[in-house]
């Protein structure tokens, strides 16, 4: 545990805002080292990146496309992005490695939840 953040920070028990699970604390040595802590939601692939004083950085949904794998994230209101992840991480344990950018959007963020990110990805990657 980096020694920058306070324990009280690793039990921010907030629920998943797709499904209302708690998001669980992943110990990511890797990140916090960067001075964020990492949640994740595994029923609804739902990554969530706090800042050392419990501000949302980022929230970002997974969904893998014909043995692809894509990160929808979403920065703020006004900032949000496509990943393709070439090197899958493994929550907690092993970050993302080989990413580039497919999309950008600024001002009009799409609405992706778990329910249709893979149906508006595959329509967005045909336009490509």
């Amino acid at each position: 545990m980096n020694n920058n953040c306070s324990l009280s920070k690793y039990n921010l028990a907030k629920p998943c805002r797709f499904c209302s699970n708690m998001i669980e604390y992943l110990p990511f040595e890797e990140m916090e080292i960067h001075n964020v802590i990492v949640y994740f939601c595994k029923p609804c692939k739902a990554e969530y990146i706090f800042f050392n004083d419990g501000m949302l950085a980022a929230v970002s949904l997974y969904t893998t496309i014909k043995n692809k794998m894509y990160r929808w994230s979403v920065i703020s209101e006004n900032n949000a992005q496509l990943w393709y992840v070439k090197f899958p991480g493994i929550p907690g344990f092993k970050a993302n490695d080989g990413m580039s950018t497919v999309l950008s959007f600024n001002n009009k963020i799409p609405l992706l939840n778990p329910l249709n990110i893979n149906q508006k990805v595959t329509t967005w990657l045909l336009f490509l």
